[in-house]
């Protein structure tokens, strides 16, 4: 018989989910509760989560006997051992095809950001930073959505077959003293959403401090016209359109293409709430640098955020 589990875990407590030959991962946690209470088959789990990295909803699956059929009770003696860093909150029973990882249609993390006074209680838990706009953030965010290659936001040495992945959902919230940073897609990278949340960071810092290096200082010219096409995918090629490199500064006329740039990325993004106004100069420059890391594999940055403060949240099937 094969069984889903749905399952939380404090990641500060580990060296990663996948199981460790020092036996400090989550599955190895997991697997140590599982074994109390008669089950030593392999755990397979529908995504890795680096070290730090916390889970709120994980799904796992493992055989077991026919024996097995109090869920109810064998949750409870599974928690007995896994507590308290690791909670299994659902079991069920699952088809015996069925894969945790290969059957998952979505994941979806998100990123806490503590714009209040430090506490090394919930250090392992959130980022402290100070507060940011969250209107030019979600306007930088939208750039994600659609499906590219993300070669540029992943870790030297990844080991996949493909770096394309399609992003559904990328947008921020504000809570309280709180930004809570929400990323959907098919699949993602080996720190793929760090390096999204540290480069659109590093993109906002860029636009306040307007401190470029030699090599990114350059101004942006913005085709004004107003046969855009709204209803378009977010694409290179329509981005290209819009976005062209000119060495003249930034005048009135670009001001206005700007706002038709910009409600093109809020028309083609999952957003409703994306701001339309049109932007300083150093914005501009630093959401172009976002641009060409995206669709020209020219990162921003190779440092990703910290790993506190990220949460795989949900796996959707």
């Amino acid at each position: 018989m094969r069984l889903k589990l749905v399952f939380s875990y404090d990641g500060s407590k580990f060296q990663g989910s996948q199981t460790q030959p020092h036996e400090n991962g989550v599955e190895d946690a997991l697997g140590a509760a599982l074994a109390h209470v008669g089950i030593f088959s392999k755990i397979i789990s529908s995504s890795r989560t680096d070290k730090g990295v916390h889970a709120n909803n994980q799904v796992a699956c493992v055989e077991c006997g026919e024996h097995f059929s109090d869920f109810t009770r064998l949750k409870a003696l599974i928690n007995r051992h896994a507590h308290p860093a690791v909670h299994v909150k659902f079991i069920s029973r699952a088809q015996d095809c069925f894969h945790p990882r290969y059957d998952a249609t979505a994941r979806a993390y998100r990123y806490v950001i503590n714009h209040g006074e430090f506490s090394p209680f919930l250090a392992p838990y959130e980022t402290f930073l100070p507060r940011f706009d969250l209107n030019l953030a979600n306007e930088l965010l939208a750039l994600f959505v659609g499906e590219h290659d993300f070669s540029a936001f992943m870790k030297l040495g990844s080991d996949v077959k493909s770096p394309v992945r399609r992003i559904k959902k990328a947008f921020c919230y504000a809570r309280g003293e709180r930004t809570i940073i929400v990323f959907k897609a098919n699949g993602f990278l080996r720190a793929q959403v760090r390096l999204m949340v540290a480069s659109v960071l590093k993109a906002l810092e860029l636009a306040k401090s307007g401190k470029f290096r030699q090599r990114q200082v350059q101004e942006f010219k913005f085709e004004c016209t107003e046969a855009v096409n709204l209803d378009a995918n977010l694409n290179k090629n329509s981005r290209d359109n819009i976005l062209t490199k000119s060495h003249e500064s930034v005048n009135l006329a670009a001001e206005q293409a700007e706002c038709v740039a910009s409600k093109f990325d809020a028309k083609n993004s999952n957003l409703n709430g994306v701001a339309n106004n049109c932007r300083d100069e150093n914005f501009l420059k630093a959401k172009e640098l976002l641009r060409q890391a995206i669709y020209e594999q020219k990162p921003l940055t190779r440092i990703p955020a910290p790993p506190n403060g990220l949460y795989l949240n949900r796996v959707f099937y």
